[in-house]
């Protein structure tokens, strides 16, 4: 889909900076700190992948996007949960000795968790486009700047807490009495516990979300068929965050990536589009640093993205499909003694429309997770306005 004076160049570029805006989307800081990446698990590719006309100069776009992060789940892909543990009672000391350490031990059965969070979020992206003197060639250098409201609300489900193995109705009354005040003690301990983590968790978070500055290149190429884009992108973290709290728009630690993008379109170019099919693909690579507040560090991860789409007059449709992978292990404080790994797909359906008196295109995505693990389980939809001047 062609959108009159915007450019291929421009389009990729606004796609490849788009990957760095505040993630749509957590309990503990386990699995990528939060159960999410500081890459967003959401398609960015859509209809300006058939463009083909050049114009230099500035850009911008501003995006709207609302997510529902329905549940989060483990590595085995279910509802994630607090788990049971079985403690042995110091019963010794407590009873003069008259009930030896480790006779009775309390249970503490595991906790349902019911997470969701509701975030709606505003990017705006802004960039100017270079001639490079490579014939076909530009770069593009852009600020992509997120701004975020989000509403959490998570519950567990009582712990219910009991001694094993059942003490004998023999026993004498005062003993009975120090093992029912031990079981009411830890009973008092996990309710405390999970207080603090509701507390912690059931929050709302406003602000601005980390800034993400990127240089990209692009090329066009085989009669402008052929666009392949790569840069570098670095998230910086400006955004609001607390350690206090669940929920931040913020991730407060700097993200580098590598990405790279190419579409190829068949069929007859009319005007400024190709009327045929337009495949894409986008591959992208990140690196963290350490959260300075949690010393917690988030592994490395992966993404890619498979579009296409079809043009017709005015309006393109298509589809997108996407896979979020992390990559190396979490390290740091409280980080997990096991493999624990972000990893989530999605796919879903584009519509976008050009507005080519006012030198504008829309664009509107919808997309669902699947597969996920060790991660926020998502849907959500986002509106992209481009303009350029």
């Amino acid at each position: 889909m062609r959108i009159k004076g915007n450019t291929a160049a421009t389009a990729m570029a606004i796609t490849l900076v788009s990957a760095g805006g505040a993630a749509l989307h957590a309990p503990a800081a386990l699995a990528a700190e939060g159960y999410r990446l500081h890459q967003p698990a959401f398609p960015l590719m859509g209809g300006e992948m058939a463009s083909t006309t050049e114009h230099l100069g500035f850009f911008g776009t501003a995006a709207t996007s609302y997510g529902n992060s329905y549940k989060v789940v483990g590595n085995d892909g279910h509802r994630i949960s607090s788990p049971g543990q079985t403690i042995s009672l110091p019963t010794s000391a407590l009873t003069g000795g008259a009930i030896p350490d480790g006779t009775y031990n309390v249970a503490v059965e595991p906790a349902d968790i019911d997470y969701s969070q509701h975030t709606l979020q505003m990017n705006l992206i802004v960039g100017y486009l270079f001639q490079t003197g490579i014939e076909g060639g530009r770069v593009a250098l852009t600020l992509n700047q997120p701004y975020q409201r989000s509403s959490r609300d998570v519950s567990i489900s009582p712990q219910a807490v009991a001694i094993t193995p059942t003490p004998p109705a023999s026993l004498p009354p005062a003993l009975s009495n120090a093992l029912n005040n031990i079981v009411n003690s830890v009973a008092n301990q996990v309710s405390d516990s999970q207080q603090q983590q509701l507390d912690y968790q059931n929050r709302d978070a406003n602000g601005f979300g980390d800034s993400l500055l990127a240089v990209v290149y692009a090329q066009n190429l085989l009669d402008n068929r052929l666009k392949l884009a790569g840069g570098v992108s670095v998230s910086v973290p400006d955004g609001e965050y607390k350690s206090d709290r669940g929920p931040n728009p913020g991730f407060n630690y700097y993200t580098t990536r590598l990405e790279a993008l190419s579409t190829y379109s068949f069929g007859n170019q009319r005007g400024d589009v190709f009327s045929g099919l337009t495949i894409g693909g986008r591959v992208a690579y990140g690196w963290n640093s350490k959260n300075k507040d949690s010393d917690y560090k988030t592994g490395q991860f992966f993404n890619a993205e498979f579009a296409a789409e079809k043009v017709n007059g005015n309006f393109a449709f298509g589809i997108n499909a996407y896979a979020l992978i992390q990559t190396t292990d979490d390290s740091g404080a409280g980080a997990p003694t096991t493999p624990f790994r972000y990893r989530a797909y999605g796919a879903g359906p584009f519509i976008a429309f050009k507005l080519s008196q006012r030198n504008i295109g829309l664009n509107l995505n919808y997309a669902d997770t699947f597969g996920a693990r060790n991660a926020q389980v998502a849907r959500a939809v986002s509106l992209r306005l481009i303009k350029t001047w």
